[in-house]
């Protein structure tokens, strides 16, 4: 797609006039790309820092538009993660070997003393790839950078990639309220506890201020600023997952772009994720001071013209929102089993089990096996066009062979996991708005690839609006990859325990625990050439998922 910058909504005449002539320079104090990182092993000490935390911005390009105001998303992070006790590097506009050198220079660092990792790209980009300052560099070498085998002080500990750039050319379009898929990444059992977060859903764009008076009044992006503000407001009490669905609540439901000259971004929306591979919760346990400045006053002038956005900005603690789950006989669960020359016994003895597990709860169930591509495309057709006004949770298990990127039907044809998503977003399943659709993928036959969310980029500009949510709002997905028939025993185990239990942990919790038990007891992610064991979860949740939390009332 082009890089070339949107002018996709404007700020309204009074908004312009109110901050005009706030257009500030590059507030960043960039290291130079020359001068090695130093190493300063008595910050570490004593717990004081938690680790370091990395801060590439990308404003100019050799060739491509500009990214103004992206120094002020630098500023307010640059703030956060030193008052959350990092030791906060910047970089601006570095060429590609510029980008790579600094990043081999961090993964060289002694890490031992850290407890996490932190690095942050804003940029443009295209899929799979983030646009340096004079070419592209694939995201699979940016993360490479700091896995297992490459950074051994880093192992085992949570690593944190933040990426504000769209992820494509097309905009997220909203679904009424009443008042997917991944990426690829080369499968590779070194990539283990890294957390993606993604300002927008895959092959969607993602919105930054944009003055379309010219006067550069240029704020920042979005996402940034709601991420920081949640940041600041819950890094003390929260973990970084539920504080992220806070994010994804906020940004789902307080942006909408409306003011454009291009009808093509005229009310639309944007849906961040995150992708999980965590084995353990991110807790800062540290409060810190709201970052004030005359662009984050800009944003909250925004948010107050909303009666929702209002309410978030006096009282943020009812942005802390849970899913009501009524009762579990308002659970659907819908089990989409290849059992044909696919551990066909073993896979349903476990199918066996967890449908055991979900009826004991009263859990709504349907079945389906040993389907077609085409006959399970009709069967879902079908499915999501019911009347799902009476149940408050979707879980679907998809357990079949994989090939490459794509999941197998029981002829051996191929086709993506997102088809199987899609037909349970926006006014395709109108009665599951709003409410938590989980997809659990049981993969044979490890991919050749697995899924992580790719990057591309661009900018544009909007207006709020509570009137409607992101298509792309409120789904969980979970990709398993397993080998052998224990392995496949175990995550059926755990499913059994999470869903059949009467845990009143949210679901991201239990799932990260899940994954640390997989690594331990089943052999997931282990280094050897002949175990390719692997999962992933990618989230755009916007309310904490409590399956058992049947007494819950909305907030």
């Amino acid at each position: 797609m082009s890089i070339e910058s949107i002018d996709a909504g404007g700020v309204a005449q009074e908004l312009s006039e109110k901050f005009k002539d706030l257009a500030v320079g590059d507030v960043s104090v960039s290291v130079s790309v020359n001068e090695k990182i130093p190493q300063k092993p008595h910050e570490l000490t004593e717990g004081r820092k938690y680790g370091d935390c990395y801060i590439f911005d990308y404003q100019k390009f050799k060739k491509g538009a500009s990214r103004p105001g992206s120094e002020n998303d630098v500023a307010r992070l640059k703030h956060d993660f030193t008052a959350l006790n990092f030791n906060v590097y910047d970089y601006l506009n570095l060429t590609k070997g510029e980008t790579l050198n600094a990043l081999k220079e961090a993964a060289k660092k002694d890490h031992s003393q850290s407890k996490y990792f932190v690095c942050c790209f804003l940029t443009h980009g295209e899929e799979g790839k983030l646009l340096m300052f004079d070419k592209f560099i694939n995201i699979d070498d940016i993360l490479k950078c700091f896995s297992r085998s490459s950074c051994e002080t880093l192992k085992g500990k949570p690593k944190i990639f933040i990426f504000q750039a769209c992820r494509g050319s097309c905009c997220e379009e909203g679904v009424p309220i009443d008042s997917t898929d991944f990426g690829s990444v080369k499968d590779n059992p070194d990539d283990l506890d890294f957390l993606i977060v993604y300002s927008t859903y895959e092959g969607k764009v993602s919105f930054k201020t944009k003055d379309p008076l010219g006067s550069k009044n240029n704020h920042g992006s979005y996402f940034i600023d709601e991420l920081c503000r949640t940041l600041e407001q819950f890094s003390d009490e929260l973990d970084l997952l539920q504080i992220l669905t806070i994010v994804n609540y906020r940004v789902a439901y307080l942006f909408e772009t409306q003011k454009t000259k291009n009808e093509k971004y005229r009310s639309k929306k944007q849906m961040p994720s995150f992708t999980s591979r965590l084995r353990t919760e991110v807790k800062f346990n540290r409060k810190i001071r709201m970052f004030e400045s005359l662009h984050t006053q800009y944003f909250d002038y925004r948010r107050r013209k909303t009666s929702s956005g209002l309410k978030s900005t006096e009282k943020p603690l009812e942005d802390k929102k849970i899913y009501i789950i009524q009762k579990p006989k308002r659970i659907m669960f819908l089990s989409l089993l290849n059992t044909r020359k696919n551990f066909e016994s073993d896979l349903t003895y476990s199918a066996s089990n967890l449908w055991s597990s979900v009826a004991s709860k009263g859990y709504q169930r349907e079945e389906k096996r040993n389907w077609s591509e085409k006959e399970l495309m009709v069967f879902l057709k079908e499915v999501a066009g019911r009347d799902f006004s009476s149940t408050d949770c979707l879980i679907c298990f998809i357990a079949c062979k994989v090939k490459g990127d794509y999941l197998c039907d029981v002829k051996e044809n191929t086709f993506l996991m997102q088809q199987i998503v899609e037909q349970f977003t926006g006014e395709k399943c109108p009665t599951l708005v709003q409410k938590p659709k989980i997809f659990i993928f049981m993969l044979s036959s490890p991919a050749r690839k697995s899924w992580w969310p790719c990057v591309s980029a661009e900018s544009t500009d909007g207006d709020s609006s509570s009137s409607m949510i992101p298509v792309h709002a409120d789904i969980l997905e979970t990709a398993i990859t397993f080998e052998k028939s224990w392995q496949l025993e175990g995550v059926t185990e755990k499913f059994c325990n999470i869903f059949g239990g009467e845990s009143s942990e949210d679901f991201l919790s239990q799932l990260t625990r899940m994954n640390e038990e997989l690594v331990k007891d089943y052999g997931f992610y282990s280094p050897s050439n002949n175990n390719l064991a692997t999962f992933c979860v990618n989230s755009t949740l916007t309310k904490t998922l409590i399956l058992n939390n049947t007494k819950c009332k909305n907030n």
